[in-house]
């Protein structure tokens, strides 16, 4: 059973979005070429990157039509590497375009499609596997478009890509997704562990590691993994988020305090993150429970505070849904501030009354 305490903490991570699924996501996709994508420079100003200053030169229409298809390639994943999004698709669709019996013209096709039309990334990931039945990379990625709503077969086709490649560390990654959703925690664990040891600079791997940990109870273990996350990127977000969850959920009180202070600044000082910024709300609150926790209760009613004065009428919105599912029938939806939002959130956060019925986000 979960401590009240703990539930609050994790509850207060996931308010806004549930902490699992925001750690599970990956902006640009899963398996294949886009992994390999970073924040390139050529340069010039971040202003005239976006306005085309460093784009590779057009493909040369005197190749055949394979070498056109991978030439489009080849552009889509320069331009994604400054982030020029809608060139970048329009060259994968190109690479389709020239040569529709090349697979990894479907498979970066579908990448684009992902997350926001789903049915159009698995009928790309359909024509590519018609190419290529076998090819790891694309069975990975339906695996990952399917996740979202029809498990048994993501795991079929995650299975079937490591037939294919069982050192594929993108599709390890990816069925420890699927394991844990359908609640195998241990073979989700020995899927990444597996992923780490064919990479073992992975950081999304050992940050998804980190927090299936979290949900297992292992919490030294998943500070030891957050901890090699953040001796990399020092100042990641999510690992700092983690790693203060599960110092808490250790009893490593001024431990935890001291990730989230490192996000927010001091407690008491003027903040380093606002409200405003959505993604910053719900580690205030989750703030304020520890230092209620460290009996430091003007700290947390003012980190509570800063909620509701500063994060706007989304923030109090988002607030007040919480406090309604979580024992507080009467506050109102309707995102404004009040003296009953105050009450609320402060019997919640500081005075812990929200504790029953809140459980660690999946």
């Amino acid at each position: 059973m979960i401590s009240r305490g703990l539930s609050l903490a994790l509850a207060a991570a996931a308010w806004f979005a549930g902490a699992g699924a925001a750690l599970a996501a990956d902006g640009l996709g899963t398996a294949g070429p886009f992994r390999s994508v970073g924040w390139a420079s050529c340069g010039a100003s971040y202003a005239d990157q976006m306005q085309g200053a460093c784009d590779p030169p057009p493909v040369d229409p005197a190749l055949s039509p394979a070498e056109q298809s991978d030439a489009h390639i080849g552009r889509a994943l320069k331009l994604l590497s400054y982030m020029r999004m809608d060139e970048a698709r329009s060259a994968a669709e190109r690479a389709v375009a020239a040569n529709p019996n090349n697979a990894a013209a479907w498979l970066l096709r579908a990448r684009f499609d992902f997350p926001g039309r789903l049915d159009a990334a698995e009928a790309a990931l359909n024509a590519g596997l018609l190419l290529s039945p076998a090819d790891p990379n694309l069975l990975a990625t339906r695996a990952y478009v399917l996740m979202q709503n029809q498990l048994p077969e993501a795991l079929r086709d995650a299975n079937a890509a490591l037939r294919s490649d069982s050192d594929n560390a993108d599709a390890l990654w990816i069925r420890s997704h699927i394991l844990g959703r359908l609640g195998q925690l241990e073979a989700a664990d020995d899927d990444l562990t597996r992923a780490l040891a064919v990479e073992p600079e992975g950081l999304r791997v050992r940050q998804a590691r980190a927090m299936l940990r979290l949900g297992m109870r292992r919490y030294q273990a998943a500070i030891e993994d957050a901890d090699l996350v953040l001796a990399q990127r020092p100042f990641d977000f999510m690992a700092l988020q983690l790693r203060a969850v599960a110092h808490y959920a250790a009893g490593e009180n001024n431990a935890a305090l001291e990730d989230l202070s490192r996000i927010l600044g001091e407690p008491g000082q003027p903040a380093a993150a606002t409200p405003t910024m959505t993604q910053f709300s719900p580690l205030f609150l989750q703030r304020a429970v520890l230092l209620a926790r460290l009996g430091r209760k003007a700290e947390a009613t003012r980190d509570v505070n800063a909620v509701i004065d500063f994060g706007g009428p989304a923030a109090a919105a988002k607030l007040q849904l919480h406090l309604r599912r979580h024992g507080f029938p009467d506050v109102p939806l309707d995102g404004k501030r009040s003296q009953a939002l105050e009450d609320a959130a402060q019997a919640c956060f500081v005075d812990e009354a929200c504790g029953r019925g809140l459980a660690a986000p999946h």
